[in-house]
């Protein structure tokens, strides 16, 4: 083009500019031949486009400030296309940062205004557009997601693939206001008969664990939960709350530690509100965090290349009466009585309620003796008695009565199988040190210690005669306080202490815990559970055969 013609382009294109009329500069370099499109012709359009995007032919999107983005990719488009011949053209990056910043890619605009402002600072305009840029940015920051980095994300996912099955399909998050979290699917195996559904993203956000617990590294954790196999996944499905609440179980629990600014570590529990279920098919309220079940060693955590690990617990659904249990007693006694009941890790929306609550029973009673055919007896109530009221006793003192009649009937042979093997060494010292006192081992601290027994007496420790006995003798179910084990433990400290004390402000109705721990005491108990148990055989003789 020659050059009087194109001083004459460039000054039209002024006047259109300063009138507003966008569409006519754009209409006039496109009339060009491709060869007379000169760099600054270039740019001149692609400045039109911008203001045609961002203002309208006329000013008109002052009234109607839609930003038409396609506009502005062609701008980006043609300013590109000049790349090489504009580095050192203020103007030029300008342009380029203005694009930029309407398509709210503002990194890229912070970069073009700083070099345009490097290359002319006397420009009115440029350091309103980088202020803007990295005030945006900034707001971004505090807003957007937290994610894995991709190293750390490839790690998370190796170790789901190892440990919990590959997964072939996702539940992607959609939107991710805080953390993205992403559901893996790993589908039935031969090996694992029912679907795990893993987190992939809660890890990148580290809880506020409490300070003393720092050097733990429970910072950071992935959930996952089991399903069985006919556990309807498809799409479809996934409209009825029905299929769809273990999903969204996982998702809002693994929200929760940002939501509330806390943590979730192995024995927490999360719940509904009062009256609420996850869905009409079931009576499931709440959850707590365990290990990952039916796993080999190496699941729970895998470790970052920062150092940091991310620990996996397992979901574990629960009904109200089993919360409840929980926050008085702790996870543990909660997991013995699951695991004394063989409750699968898979959820079973129709399993049976372990700590189904009977209406106008006394809680203690409940706790010890209620729970189904479990629980015998529990330490625990004793131990509230002994904190509650004061008492001037050992704490290990609630176990001495569990530990007497444990003692009794390791040496009557009324164990199971699996109690021998599992506790193989307290048996064995038990039976190879009768008639030595001084070498019996301490069963008490056995009961309290061990996190399988954690304070209570099962009917499954027991064999069949042991069972039989136990529910004759130890069962407050239509008793007879004749032969009524904690009636007995009871007598003897009314014996011990004599009418008077016994019934004194000094023991405040728990005597039995102030009996000397010692072997006179369990001899004399001994005694005792030998007649009962003589009783029992004899009456188990006298009784008619039923017909057949």
């Amino acid at each position: 083009m020659e050059q009087e013609k194109l001083q004459a382009l460039l000054k039209q294109i002024e006047q259109w500019h300063d009138d507003n009329e966008f569409s006519q500069i754009i209409k006039a370099i496109d009339d060009l031949p491709s060869d007379e499109r000169t760099p600054e012709l270039i740019s001149q359009q692609a400045r039109a486009y911008n203001n045609l995007a961002v203002m309208g032919d006329g000013m008109t999107k002052r009234e109607n400030p839609e930003i038409d983005q396609a506009q502005l990719e062609k701008a980006v488009e043609l300013l590109q296309s000049v790349a090489e011949q504009s580095q050192d053209n203020y103007i030029w990056h300008f342009r380029l940062g203005y694009a930029l910043y309407f398509l709210d890619r503002e990194m890229e605009a912070l970069d073009c205004f700083e070099r345009s402002r490097e290359l002319n600072p006397d420009q009115d305009d440029v350091d309103d557009f980088i202020d803007n840029c990295r005030r945006i940015l900034s707001r971004k920051a505090e807003d957007a997601p937290e994610v894995y980095t991709q190293t750390e994300w490839d790690v998370v996912e190796d170790h789901i693939n190892t440990y919990f099955g590959e997964y072939l399909k996702v539940f992607h998050e959609i939107t991710s206001p805080d953390i993205h979290v992403d559901i893996c699917l790993v589908p039935p195996t031969r090996e694992r008969p029912y679907y795990t559904l893993v987190t992939l993203g809660m890890g990148a956000h580290r809880m506020n664990v409490p300070s003393e617990l720092a050097d733990k590294k429970l910072e950071r954790a992935e959930l996952l939960i089991a399903l069985p196999a006919e556990w309807r996944l498809d799409r479809e499905s996934m409209q009825d709350e029905n299929w769809y609440w273990p999903i969204r179980l996982l998702k809002s629990s693994a929200r929760l530690p940002i939501t509330n600014d806390t943590w979730l570590g192995w024995g927490h529990t999360i719940g509904l509100n009062a009256g609420e279920t996850y869905a009409d098919n079931t009576k499931f309220c709440g959850a707590m965090l365990t290990g990952p079940l039916g796993c080999t060693d190496g699941a729970a955590w895998c470790t970052l290349p920062d150092g940091d690990d991310v620990n996996f617990y397992q979901l574990t659904p629960l009904y109200e009466e089993e919360i409840g249990f929980k926050c008085s007693n702790g996870a543990e006694p909660l997991l013995d009585m699951f695991n004394a009941a063989n409750v699968e890790y898979v959820v079973d929306i129709k399993r049976t309620n372990l700590l189904h609550e009977s209406p106008g029973t006394d809680p203690d009673e409940q706790l010890l003796y209620n729970y189904g055919p479990l629980v015998m007896d529990c330490a625990l109530p004793h131990l509230d008695s002994i904190r509650d009221k004061k008492l001037p006793v050992r704490e290990i003192c609630a176990y001495n009565h569990l530990a007497i009649y444990l003692r009794w009937c390791i040496e009557h042979d009324l164990m199971s199988d699996i109690f021998k093997r599992k506790y193989r060494k307290f048996v064995n010292g038990v039976m190879a040190n009768q008639g030595r006192p001084d070498e019996q081992p301490d069963l008490r601290w056995l009961l309290r210690n061990n996190t399988d027994l954690n304070g209570s007496l099962l009917r499954n420790y027991f064999n069949g005669d042991g069972a039989a006995f136990a529910e004759w003798y130890y069962s407050s179910e239509d008793y007879d306080r004749s032969h009524y084990f904690p009636c007995d433990i009871d007598n003897h400290a009314r014996e011990f202490f004599g009418e008077e004390r016994y019934n004194s402000e000094e023991f405040q109705d728990e005597a039995y815990l102030f009996v000397p721990w010692n072997e006179d005491y369990y001899q004399a108990m001994a005694r005792q559970i030998d007649r009962q148990f003589a009783r029992w055989q004899e009456e188990a003789e006298n009784q008619p055969e039923d017909d057949e």
